[in-house]
C-alpha cells in the first residue's frame, strides 16, 4: 500500500526496477542504475486515513525518497496512541 496526495483509492503507477531497492512511485527512481523492468497500479490512502482505520503505531518507517514531504505534517498533533 502506497501513501500518497492522490484522492483515496486512485490506483497510480508503482515502477518495479531490476534492482528491489530502487522501486519506487516515480520512474526516475525506479531507473536509477538499471532499468524498469515492470508497472504495477497500486492503491493509495493519505497516512492519516491509514491511523484513522488502524490507531496510531508504535513505529511507522516512511521511505519518501524523491517524493513530497507531506504526510508526516498530514498526522497532526492530535495523533495519539489508544
Amino acid at each position: 500500500m502506497g501513501s500518497s496526495d492522490a484522492p483515496p483509492a486512485s490506483p497510480i503507477d508503482f515502477f518495479i526496477s531490476e534492482k528491489d531497492e530502487w522501486n519506487s512511485l516515480k520512474k526516475e527512481i525506479a531507473e536509477r542504475k538499471t532499468s524498469v523492468k515492470g508497472v504495477v497500479k497500486v492503491g493509495v490512502r493519505r497516512l492519516a486515513s491509514l491511523m484513522d482505520e488502524f490507531g496510531v503505531p508504535y513505529y511507522c518507517k516512511i521511505d519518501i525518497e524523491g517524493v513530497r514531504r507531506v504526510d508526516v505534517w498530514r498526522i497532526g498533533p492530535g495523533a495519539r496512541r489508544q
